[in-house]
């Protein structure tokens, strides 16, 4: 059974910030895929994380893809949550001014054109970015170009290939949807440490639920519009109901999607299976269970898997890190799963902003 609601972003208010030295491009279409070009266009050295990004490796959002009608297509493919702190070099590239890097992106891996005959697709970027050549101690400490879009490009899908080209295919996981809480691959320890922490997430949930409906002014600090109160409501009751509905945290990265030791990220939702891991080697076992205060209070273990649940029912990854989630527009933060986190994070606290 499907889990993800149908909540649409308005993807056309997203534009390019006139600040951001990045741009992106698509080029030399080839079937489903496309060739993405990111080009530095200061007068400046910038380096940018590649995480969730088209130089990320794992099956990230990294294209909007509409059908034939015009209808955007359901992203079935990872949300990856890296570390904030300390993140690996590997996981930088650096653009000295006009420099370009340009890598091919397979629209098939993470969105199902098996059905479609003709498509457009976009490139859309979210960057984090520093001026010079200097990896930063904290992603926190990054600049942020929110919704970098390139433009439109049509393809004409190959359907065989690109049925057998979707992440779905290596799933590991059984085609029968599981219609309660499962902790698989995990030691004793861990399944009590992950059950406890998805009980704490859904208070957390219920207790946000609950202030956004007394009208509290932190919810419009996060969320930014009252129009936006249906959709909140929605995704935290779908976190609150989510054990009678049916998902699976698994302690191994059976779908290779967390990455090595050095580039490892902290968590990672599988989509098509309904499935979030906490990375082996990610950090997330390092975590408390309860961040003490505002400034590291998105990092704890309840918020990550509060965050990680939200992914069940259709948010995206669109900023990470109080500036930037409070840095968005109103249909992005509603739809934007560390804006849940931190909201909750923030009564919990009792304010942070």
């Amino acid at each position: 059974m499907a889990m993800r609601s149908i909540l649409l972003v308005s993807w056309g208010a997203i534009v390019a910030a006139t600040t951001c030295p990045l741009s992106v491009e698509i080029s030399n279409v080839v079937d489903h895929n496309v060739n993405v070009t990111i080009t530095n266009q200061g007068d400046k050295t910038v380096t940018f994380f590649k995480g969730n990004t088209v130089l990320d490796t794992r099956p990230v959002r990294k294209l909007l893809v509409q059908d034939e009608n015009d209808d955007y297509l359901d992203f079935s493919g990872a949300y990856v949550d890296y570390k904030q702190s300390n993140p690996s070099s590997s996981m930088f590239h650096t653009l000295r001014s006009g420099q370009t890097v340009s890598t091919l992106v397979n629209a098939a891996v993470s969105h199902k054109l098996d059905g479609v005959s003709k498509a457009k697709v976009t490139a859309l970027q979210h960057l984090k970015f520093v001026i010079g050549e200097t990896i930063p101690s904290n992603l926190k400490d990054m600049s942020f170009c929110s919704g970098i879009a390139s433009k439109k490009v049509a393809i004409i899908p190959d359907r065989k290939k690109a049925a057998s080209e979707h992440f779905s295919k290596i799933s590991p996981t059984s085609s029968i949807r599981r219609r309660d809480l499962g902790i698989e691959n995990c030691s004793a320890d861990q399944q009590t440490d992950l059950q406890t922490s998805v009980n704490d997430a859904i208070a957390m949930a219920s207790a946000a639920q609950q202030a956004e409906g007394n009208e509290d002014d932190f919810w419009i600090n996060w969320f930014k519009d009252a129009s936006q109160a249906s959709t909140t409501d929605s995704i935290y009751s779908q976190v609150i109901n989510a054990q009678s509905t049916g998902f699976t945290i698994s302690c191994s990265d059976t779908y290779g999607a967390c990455g090595d030791n050095g580039d490892s990220a902290l968590a990672v939702t599988i989509t098509p299976d309904n499935v979030i891991i906490p990375c082996p080697n990610g950090g997330y076992w390092d975590l408390d269970e309860y961040a003490g205060d505002c400034d590291s209070s998105d990092y704890d273990k309840a918020g990550a898997i509060l965050h990680e649940m939200t992914h069940l029912f259709g948010t995206s990854d669109y900023a990470y890190g109080h500036d930037d989630c409070e840095a968005l527009a109103a249909d992005q933060a509603a739809m934007n799963a560390d804006t849940y986190e931190l909201y909750a994070e923030s009564v919990r606290l009792g304010g942070c902003q």
